[in-house]
């Protein structure tokens, strides 16, 4: 009897040792990250919840305290994806992570005009932001939008040889083996099993929860601005044509004298199409036609014709509602400039995002230097927080906000596959002709977009202590 209780006494103590075991890499996890990470500061605070807004753009719902911020996922989603962007394990020499080319206070981009990867290499174009990559229409991403989704993105950068340079499979291994990730995959998915999707799915979360909406543009628009679409119609001329001319008829045959009143004068012409106009409405109508004469009178010869044509119309409703006293009078120039029929900018950059739909050439080179996504096409991002990505364009050819305007002012190639918007009506690239103040204004307004708050969010800041 004393055989059989001290084995099952045994018994019982192993299974205790083996269940104490099994607890063992959890708290381990745990004790990683906090050695590790510095999380508390944004816990609980990493993400809202979002709903989707009229016009498409996922809206950022407020937070506690008052914050506003946008999420792609959960909590756990999104702080696992917070991770894995600063993690240098995940490149082949643990050099480099995302965060090396998308740097937080250069607006998640990098101010480099290529960015370095390992030993050394460079990439051959610009490191687009991914910040507010969540308000691009069609979500696809890079330049030339090869990647169908971020979670298709998101993981191309490692595995290509001058970025990151890793095989998945290896950088799931390496995942695996770092202590921290056991609970925050936990937290994340139920367990801790690491899988490439898990590790795509995540990286976008965190990208996707990086939105602005702190600039002045912002409060603009909270103010009740609404963006025109460039399309608001003004009304045609209506001056009317003088009246028609009255002669006495030329003498009948006999000899006999005879005078002709001439016909009625008749109104004069009305019309003028409609202008095309921007932010601050239509441009003017055409101008009204000619009148007409009057009738042939009595005699041999009719009235005369009408007076000279009607007067041009005015100009037309704004195209989008107007929040005046929140910029400054440069600044709400440089707006009015950039949503207006003249330079045509809110056509292309659109809605309170100023993000385009699709792949577009804007006119760089007569003739194609890099395809893109076909014949000289590229991206068109959001605008927001453009003053802090520089420099500009697929292969960051322009240093400055100047340049670009100066581009799109007088610079436009007249590229095969150049945008429609981008030619006169003769089909050359169209000539702006903007004044001094006018280039200095729609800088001034783009950098209304800037919210300077990303630069230093702790919810997007790097985690590691080390």
């Amino acid at each position: 009897m004393r055989i059989i209780t001290a084995l099952m006494l045994i018994l019982l103590l192993a299974g205790c040792e083996q269940a104490f075991d099994v607890e063992m890499p959890e708290s381990e996890s745990a004790d990683a990250v906090s050695e590790t990470l510095r999380l508390e500061e944004v816990a609980g605070n990493q993400s809202a919840m979002q709903s989707s807004s009229d016009d498409g753009r996922s809206a950022a719902i407020p937070g506690d305290g008052g914050q506003v911020f946008f999420t792609g996922g959960n909590d756990g989603l999104v702080t696992l994806g917070r991770v894995l962007f600063y993690e240098r394990e995940l490149s082949r020499d643990r050099t480099v992570s995302c965060a090396s080319c998308h740097r937080q206070d250069q607006g998640f981009s990098d101010s480099n005009q290529f960015s370095r990867g390992i030993g050394g290499a460079m990439t051959t174009r610009q490191a687009m932001s991914v910040a507010n990559v969540v308000t691009y229409p069609n979500g696809r991403m890079f330049w030339d939008e090869r990647a169908e989704s971020l979670e298709e993105q998101a993981l191309m950068p490692i595995e290509n040889p001058d970025e990151m340079g890793l095989d998945i499979g290896e950088a799931v291994v390496r995942v695996d083996a770092l202590p921290y990730y056991d609970v925050l995959f936990q937290d994340a998915f139920g367990n801790d099993l690491v899988t490439p999707d898990r590790i795509a799915e995540a990286l976008s979360a965190f990208q996707r929860s990086i939105v602005t909406t702190n600039s002045r543009w912002d409060a603009w628009l909270a103010a009740g601005g609404f963006p025109g679409n460039g399309n608001g119609n003004g009304n045609g001329g209506n001056g009317n044509g003088g009246p028609g001319g009255v002669n006495a008829g030329g003498p009948p045959a006999g000899g006999v004298v005879v005078t002709g009143a001439g016909g009625p004068p008749p109104p004069g012409g009305r019309g003028g199409g409609n202008g095309r106009g921007g932010q601050q409405g239509g441009g003017p109508g055409g101008a009204g036609l000619p009148g007409n004469g009057g009738p042939q009178g009595g005699g041999l010869q009719g009235g005369g014709n009408g007076g000279p044509q009607g007067g041009a119309g005015g100009i037309g409703n704004p195209g989008g509602n107007d929040a005046r006293g929140v910029l400054t009078p440069l600044e709400e120039r440089g707006r009015r400039l950039f949503f207006s029929g003249r330079t045509r900018c809110g056509t292309c950059h659109s809605g309170p995002d100023l993000v385009g739909d699709r792949p577009r050439n804007n006119g760089l080179d007569a003739v194609t230097t890099d395809p893109g996504a076909g014949r000289g096409r590229f991206k068109m991002a959001s605008l927001r927080n453009i003053e802090l990505t520089a420099p500009y364009m697929h292969d960051g050819r322009f240093a400055t906000l100047r340049e670009v305007v100066e581009h799109y002012d007088s610079g436009v190639q007249s590229h095969p596959a150049l945008d429609n918007r981008l030619r006169n009506n003769q089909g050359q690239p169209r000539r702006l002709n903007l004044s001094e103040q006018d280039k200095e204004a729609l800088v001034a307004f783009l950098r209304t977009l800037t919210d300077e708050s990303l630069a230093t969010d702790e919810r997007f800041s790097n985690p590691f202590i080390n």
